[in-house]
């Protein structure tokens, strides 16, 4: 089953930053952040698209990460 959380990590590493700063500019702690990307805690929409701002990608490019692809 698709899961947008997996889409996360290799989002993050593809824009080169650092997955603190990334949770920081969201205004979540490194651990939450963590805990968002191991599926240990629920991603809230207002996350997800703090996530997408914080690394400057739109959500539905976000979405792409989980299939494989990368935007250009």
């Amino acid at each position: 089953m698709f899961d947008v959380r997996d889409c996360i990590k290799p989002a993050i590493d593809h824009a080169g930053m650092k997955h603190i700063a990334v949770a920081q500019r969201v205004g979540l702690t490194g651990q939450q952040l963590t805990d968002i990307i191991a599926k240990r805690r629920k991603l809230e929409a207002n996350e997800l698209i703090g996530i997408c701002q914080a690394i400057n990608i739109t959500p539905n490019d976000l979405l792409t990460y989980g299939i494989g692809n990368r935007p250009n």
